[in-house]
C-alpha cells in the first residue's frame, strides 16, 4: 500500500541484497526507519518514508548511517518534495 500523500518522501534501496532473506544491513536499517513513527511501507525492493521534511531528512540520515555501519555497499535514494500542484 503507497503511503499518503505528504510534505516529503524519501524512497531508499540498500545494496547488497541476500537471496534467501533480509540481510542484516537492510533489516538494520528498516527498523531504524519502523522506529522513526513516520509513515512508512516498506516492500522487497525499496522501503519509503513521508511526513514532514525535517522528520524524514532526519530519519534518513540515522538509516544510512546505520546502513553503512552494518554492511551496505551502496545506497540508493531518491527524496521528492510536494509542491502545490502535487
Amino acid at each position: 500500500m503507497p503511503v499518503a500523500p505528504a510534505e516529503v518522501t524519501a524512497t531508499f534501496t540498500i545494496e547488497p541484497p541476500a537471496p534467501d532473506h533480509m540481510a542484516r544491513h537492510v533489516k538494520a536499517a528498516v527498523d531504524e526507519a519502523r522506529a522513526s513513527g513516520l509513515a512508512m511501507e516498506a516492500g522487497p525492493e525499496a522501503t519509503t518514508l513521508a511526513g514532514g521534511r525535517a522528520e524524514v531528512l532526519a530519519t534518513l540520515t540515522k538509516v544510512l548511517d546505520i546502513a553503512i555501519e552494518t554492511g551496505a555497499t551502496a545506497i540508493d535514494v531518491k527524496v521528492e518534495v510536494a509542491t502545490e500542484s502535487t
